[in-house]
């Protein structure tokens, strides 16, 4: 089993999966549309926060390793759902009311 999962990771190493700039850059792309859609301020200040811990890590880090820069990835993808999703609530940091009119 180790085996498997060693040589399907080998088959991703070489991929943009585990590339810290095309994270950055797909962070970067997605937090200018966010923020020129309007709206997803929140979102925008996470994400120029994550960039400016990898940009400091980049200058002390002690590894090179994918887990200590691993809020990159986790930050664009909560950015790109938020892009799809379209969801003002959670680009704004509001709340979602029901349709009756009850808050939750």
């Amino acid at each position: 089993m180790e085996a498997r999962i060693y040589d399907a990771m080998q088959l991703l190493l070489p991929t943009p999966l585990f590339n810290h700039a095309f994270w950055s850059i797909v962070l970067t792309g997605v937090a200018v549309m966010l923020s020129r859609r309007g709206g997803g301020t929140p979102l925008v200040v996470f994400a120029a926060s994550a960039l400016v811990f990898a940009l400091g890590f980049g200058v002390i880090g002690i590894s090179c390793e994918f887990r200590y820069l691993y809020v990159l990835p986790v930050a664009a993808t909560l950015l790109l759902l938020a892009l799809v999703t379209g969801s003002r609530a959670a680009a704004t940091g509001g709340t979602m009311h029901r349709a009756d009119g009850i808050s939750p």
